[in-house]
């Protein structure tokens, strides 16, 4: 049982930190937009704004949820006994 919770644990890390990686990257490409209004080769467009405001809020939230389960795993608040809900 613990084998088998430490490859779910493994693998859960893995995601996490590929969800962060994926937030920091849309990141960097939300911050490249700006920087092309500014030297004008994009015209400001309130919806592309809108756009962005929204793709920062998700992967803001994508960051977070990643970022708090590491945190479960590494503080030890996931344990093998966590897929026992239903005793």
């Amino acid at each position: 049982m613990r084998k088998e919770f430490l490859g779910k644990a493994s693998k859960l890390t893995n995601v996490s930190f590929n969800a962060i990686s994926a937030a920091e990257y849309i990141f960097n490409k939300i911050q490249e937009d700006p920087k092309q209004i500014e030297l004008g080769n994009k015209i400001f467009d309130i919806h592309i704004a809108t756009k962005l405001i929204w793709a920062l809020y998700n992967a803001m939230k994508l960051m977070e949820r990643g970022q708090q389960t590491l945190d479960e795993i590494e503080n030890g608040h996931m344990s093998p006994f966590d897929d026992f809900s239903f005793l």
